[in-house]
């Protein structure tokens, strides 16, 4: 079974309510993690991360918190919008 394109994933009703949730659909490819591009941390703005690396400034403000976190996590705190234990979730 092949993953779900961009095209897919962005269609439909599902796609309305994460849109009107506040999420965003981002290009594949390195860009938050670090840093890169208009996607940045700014001041002190948290972000759960899956990646394996932390240190300051990494995602753009050394003043931002990286909390590094399961795959699990990370979605749990996205719905949560703020850092969430997915097993409360």
């Amino acid at each position: 079974m092949r993953p779900p394109t961009k095209r897919a994933t962005t269609a439909g009703f599902v796609a309305k309510g994460l849109r009107e949730a506040g999420f965003e659909w981002r290009a594949a490819g390195c860009s938050l993690c670090l840093g890169m591009n208009p996607d940045r941390l700014e001041g002190r703005q948290i972000c759960a991360s899956s990646s394996n690396r932390n240190f300051k400034g990494r995602m753009g403000c050394k003043e931002a918190e990286v909390y590094l976190a399961s795959p699990e996590t990370v979605a749990a705190s996205a719905v949560a919008g703020c850092v969430a234990d997915p097993r409360e979730a």
